[in-house]
Parts: C-alpha cells; sequence; structure tokens
C-alpha cells in the first residue's frame, strides 16, 4: 500500500478520496458564521476560569493590563513600546505562552481572562475533542456591525519572544505575527475606538478560534454552532499577516489522501508485481501539469504533495 498525502493549497474542486485538488474561491466575508452558543466552562465568581489541572501561573494566567513608562528600558520590549504600553505587554504576554495546534488550554484561559477584565461578556464553542473556541462581545447583544476573528493556535516549534530593538524595530516569537499581533491589534484597537466614542457597545464582537493550523476545526466548530443559535453581522474581519495590506479574500484549502495498491515482486521479476509506487509517481505528474482553474483575484491553484510513503524495500 502506497499512501500519498496531497496538500492542495489554495483551491475550489475536490477530488474525492482525500486527494484535494481545486480552483481558488473569493472570501466569502459573512464566513457562513452565523450564530450563538452556550458557555460549557464555570466561570469563578472573581470572573477568572481556573482548572484544577492546570493552576494559575502567575507569568501566564492573569493579563498584566499594560505597563508604566519605567518599562520603557527595559531591552526586552522595542522601542516602539512607550507608544502604547498596553498593546505591547499583551503581545508579549501572548507570545510567552505556548500554543501549538491542540495544545491551546492554556492560551484560552489567559484570552478568557484578559477578557473578562475588560468587561467583555464571554461564550465558548466547544470542538468535538474538547478544546474550546472563544465569542466575546461588550454590549447586550451577540450580534454586532462586525465580528473581528482570528485563531490562536501556532505552528511548531515553540520559541520565546525577543525584542531586536533594532532599525526596523522587529519582534520575534512564536505567534508574533500568526496570529497573535492580530489578536493584540483587534483587541486594542476595538477598546480605544470604544473609548474614544467612535463605535458603540453593540458594534463590535470578536471569536478566537483553535486548530487554524491543522484542520480548521476550531472553525468548522464554530461556523456550526453559530449558524445555529442565529448570531449576525454585517462584516467580518480576519486578522492574518498581510504585508500590511487591506485583503478582500483568500484561497481555500482541501486535503486529500489517495491510497494506490499493488502486488509485491522481486524487481527482478516485475511481470510477476504491480508497482503502485510507480501509479502515484504517474498520478502526481499528471496532477502537477494539469491545467487548473484560476481567478483573476486570487491566481493560480496551488498544489502541494505533502507526504509520500511506500512499503518493503528497495529490491521488491
Amino acid at each position: 500500500m502506497v499512501l500519498l498525502n496531497l496538500i492542495a493549497i489554495y483551491s475550489m474542486l475536490c477530488i474525492v478520496t482525500k486527494i484535494a485538488i481545486a480552483q481558488p474561491v473569493p472570501y466569502e466575508f459573512n464566513l457562513n458564521i452565523n450564530n450563538n452558543f452556550n458557555l460549557n466552562f464555570e466561570l469563578q465568581p472573581d470572573g477568572l476560569i481556573d482548572h484544577p489541572e492546570n493552576p494559575k501561573d502567575p507569568s501566564h494566567g492573569e493579563p498584566s493590563h499594560g505597563g508604566d513608562d519605567d518599562d520603557y528600558d527595559d531591552p526586552t520590549l522595542p522601542r516602539a513600546y512607550k507608544k502604547n504600553p498596553k498593546l505591547f505587554n499583551l503581545h508579549k504576554e501572548m507570545i510567552h505562552i505556548e500554543s501549538i495546534s491542540g495544545q491551546e488550554y492554556e492560551m484560552s484561559y489567559y484570552l478568557i481572562n484578559y477578557l473578562r477584565k475588560e468587561g467583555l461578556n464571554i461564550e465558548l464553542i466547544p470542538t468535538p475533542d474538547g478544546r474550546n473556541n472563544i465569542y466575546a462581545w461588550y454590549g447586550d447583544s451577540k450580534s454586532t456591525k462586525v465580528l473581528l476573528t482570528t485563531h490562536f493556535d501556532t505552528v511548531p516549534p515553540f520559541f520565546e519572544y525577543r525584542a531586536a530593538r533594532d532599525e526596523e524595530d522587529r519582534i520575534y516569537g512564536r505567534g508574533a505575527n500568526d496570529d497573535k499581533g492580530s489578536i493584540a491589534a483587534q483587541l486594542i484597537a476595538a477598546e480605544e475606538l470604544l473609548k474614544a466614542g467612535e463605535i458603540g457597545k453593540n458594534d463590535v464582537s470578536f471569536l478566537f478560534v483553535v486548530s487554524e493550523e491543522v484542520g480548521g476545526i476550531g472553525m468548522r466548530s464554530a461556523d456550526a454552532y453559530l449558524k445555529e443559535h442565529g448570531v449576525n453581522w454585517t462584516t467580518v474581519i480576519y486578522g492574518e499577516p498581510t504585508e500590511n495590506k487591506l485583503a478582500v479574500g483568500h484561497k481555500g484549502i482541501y486535503y486529500f489522501d489517495l491510497g494506490v495498491t499493488g502486488i509485491a515482486s522481486h524487481s527482478g521479476y516485475p511481470e510477476l508485481g504491480i508497482d503502485a509506487n510507480a501509479a502515484l509517481v504517474d498520478i502526481m505528474y499528471d496532477l502537477n501539469h494539469y491545467k487548473w482553474p484560476s481567478d483573476k483575484l486570487l491566481g493560480e491553484t496551488t498544489i502541494n504533495i505533502g507526504l509520500f510513503e511506500g512499503d518493503y524495500g528497495v529490491q521488491v
């Protein structure tokens, strides 16, 4: 048995059995995520969430909610820190928390505490495997004009926060860009606009999801749950690194596996067997050279063959 794992990145057509191929499709900003859900986590009287198997870590569990100007000389902070201490502290604290896909508990704990302390209402959307997406809103309505959403899981490996303090004033650390930078920007921007009277409490809500980097179970669970409960928005803004440019769409993604079963024989007697590897090589060639659809906005269909596995030895 030979297994070909194809990740067809950014597409719209499916070829069954877990091979994914497709055409780029403009992103649906309403996302079909229109719903609501019930809190499946118990809140303590002080509004913080605790867990008997995960005692609070003073460095991660409780958000600092900004800092003071004395922190500006801290070499671990970027030079731009003084412009918005709360923004940079929130960003730094989140990067300190390891939240590789499937291991997001501590990060969800941190976000829930932060949102509660900021006075937001919170509901959690469970995934089938027991993790939680977070939905939050300021006012008395879960349906708002704008939804700000992104994910709080990261790809591996985890590495710690570091501010270069060079000419570009770069910040390093897993999730600094994708996507804890977006979480910090969304939360602080909304808070500042609300305090300035530019928006009202029923204008904006937040959805932060798990497992965007692997399989998308977080957003798919949120989609199904929110549809069922009828939460609506006029506009959805998804935070992702886009080189500081406004993106109006992105490609979709499909994952497929293709298995081919052959008949084993010694390489000296190929007529006695069926070579599954050779069959898959031919299939991969055809997939890579097929004229897949393209899109004026999103460009060509992209195909990635991420895993190729075959059994037996080199002489079989």
